[in-house]
């Protein structure tokens, strides 16, 4: 019997997103619960901010927008000749 497939969350990160705050886009599949949504929140303020240099407020981490989307299928376009990569 195979491994169950584990789940994953991609995080995009942004220094200036809409607002002129940075972003943080998180991408998971449907039926993704709060909880593991809350998880992927706290990589972010504990590990991801501090590698990319950006911080919000220390007291409260405000300033940083969170994005939260169901992940859909990705397109890859080759930019030398606009065909799709599959």
């Amino acid at each position: 019997m195979a491994a169950p497939k584990p789940r994953i969350a991609d995080i995009r990160l942004t220094k200036n997103g809409p607002s002129g705050r940075p972003l943080a886009e998180i991408l998971a599949d449907k039926g993704t619960s709060l909880s593991e949504i809350q998880t992927a929140q706290k990589v972010i303020y504990t590990d991801l901010l501090k590698k990319v240099g950006l911080k919000g407020c220390p007291a409260c981490l405000s300033g940083i927008d969170i994005s939260i989307r169901d992940r859909v299928d990705i397109l890859q376009v080759d930019l030398s000749n606009g065909s799709l990569i599959k």
